[in-house]
């Protein structure tokens, strides 16, 4: 029997193995992300209406160079794009089947529904039927939903390890123990991926969640409204009043527990610990270790892992150098990542401060508007951020974001190769004007709408 014929985004994806998978040119690597990428097309075209009928309107029927890719790129609103009836009135196998919609595999919507109360019940509902759900955060007042493959998992955890491995040679022992800052449990993209690696990192005596609680999504999605409707002016002095004696509740809540960690962090001193979670609950804990009598850092062969950037998130100018004074961590004992709940992968940096592609992530930076790829000046691209993650399998992979950002294909200083991206990057609505309207997400709306009309009888 003959082997198995390896792809083009087989090869890609094999840079994992590599001693430095982010050390590659684009030039090297091109044409096989553009066979990959066609290769993609052919596929998930079979597999979903909604990409099939985008493809035949704008006349796509393969990908040739990287301006072919620009009109079949999804938005993240078009995983937001689900009527808020579906989740009001408990319409949820019309949700299920816009989730359908939106994914390479179908029979979310033949799933039978009796006793489903909330789209909490009905994540869970849809895992015990194996189809797995990520959501994001939600704070725009809407959360992204997304379907996810048995490989897009296993590959999440092996891209982590990866980068721990390339950053600080780290490989998981089970033998540390961990602070995790982040619930134990939820559906939220967070709690399954770094939960994998507290699972791989902790030492079972010595695993520290923020909360034994299951991070609800209707309760992250009722607080998103609420602050939506007080930012706009919108609320109810009832409404504001609640709000604000919640918000006051959970903060003295969270003072309680994050005190206990940093009790932990203190004890735990003398030991490799690894740390995971967002920069501003990382410098909580930190707050909190010093507060605790943490006074001549962590051991020094700790790990503190971020995600996320800063997008969002006001803290203090200095909140590196307050790191490094409570931490006194070595920089190459941090790993901090660039990404998003929408795509697999996740972009590491570097010792230059910028984040590398691995090569299955087809960099792309767009016009504001995401109709047109951006022109290159001084040998920089800066625009609307846009990727097309060749791994991901349970959905579509080409995403237009809402970032804006610069992207350099010429080496790094730090001696990389890859294509990187500057820093400094941005939510479009945080930009003067705040507008962050995308060409494709309305279009792409209004093919899901036509297909999932007949669920909604």
């Amino acid at each position: 029997m003959e082997p198995p014929t390896t792809s083009a985004a087989d090869h890609l994806i094999a840079y994992l193995d590599a001693e430095d998978p982010y050390d590659y040119r684009l030039h090297d690597v091109q044409d096989l992300q553009l066979e990959a990428a066609d290769a993609r097309l052919q596929e998930v075209r079979d597999q979903m209406a909604v990409l099939r009928r985008r493809a035949e309107d704008t006349g796509t029927d393969k990908v040739r160079a990287l301006p072919d890719v620009v009109p079949l790129m999804f938005s993240d609103a078009t995983y937001k794009s689900y009527p808020e009836s579906f989740l009001t009135q408990g319409k949820w196998n019309a949700l299920a089947a816009w989730l359908d919609a939106l994914s390479t595999s179908s029979g979310a919507a033949d799933i039978d529904m009796t006793g489903v109360q909330d789209i909490d019940d009905w994540l869970a509902r849809l895992r015990q039927h194996g189809h797995f759900v990520y959501v994001s955060s939600g704070t725009s007042g809407r959360c992204s939903i997304l379907q996810v493959s048995d490989h897009d998992r296993q590959l999440d955890l092996a891209d982590f390890q990866t980068v721990w491995r390339w950053k600080a040679g780290a490989k998981p022992d089970g033998n540390h123990p961990v602070f995790a800052l982040f619930p134990s449990a939820g559906s939220h993209r967070m709690v399954d991926t770094f939960g994998k690696i507290v699972e791989a990192f902790g030492r079972p005596d010595a695993m520290y969640y923020l909360s034994d609680q299951p991070l609800l999504v209707a309760e992250v999605n009722r607080l998103s409204r609420l602050n939506k409707s007080i930012a706009e002016g919108t609320a109810s002095p009832s409404e504001i009043e609640a709000v604000q004696a919640e918000n006051a509740a959970k903060q003295a809540g969270m003072a309680e527990v994050m005190a206990r960690l940093g009790e932990a962090v203190y004890r735990h001193r003398d030991e490799p610990s690894v740390f995971v979670g967002t920069w501003g609950a990382q410098l909580a804990l930190a707050q909190a270790a010093k507060a605790a009598g943490l006074d001549a850092g962590v051991h020094p062969d700790s790990l503190f892992q971020v995600g996320g950037g800063l997008k969002g998130t006001t803290l203090p100018d200095d909140y590196r150098e307050q790191f490094q004074d409570i931490l006194r961590l070595d920089a190459s004992r941090y790993v901090s990542l660039y990404g998003m709940t929408e795509l697999t992968t996740f972009l590491p940096e570097c010792s230059s401060g910028r984040y590398h592609y691995p090569p299955w992530v087809i960099p792309l930076v767009l016009d504001k508007l995401g109709e047109s790829l951006a022109e290159p000046e001084n040998g920089e691209l800066t625009g609307r951020l846009g990727f097309f993650d060749l791994s991901l399998e349970g959905h579509w992979g080409a995403l237009v974001s809402g970032d804006h950002g610069t992207l350099r294909v010429e080496p790094c200083t730090c001696g990389r190769r890859s294509p990187s991206l500057r820093p400094d990057i941005v939510r479009f609505k945080d930009l003067p004007g705040g507008d962050d309207k995308v060409t494709c997400t309305g279009t792409i709306d209004t093919y899901v709408r036509g297909i999932v009309a007949g669920a909604d009888q």
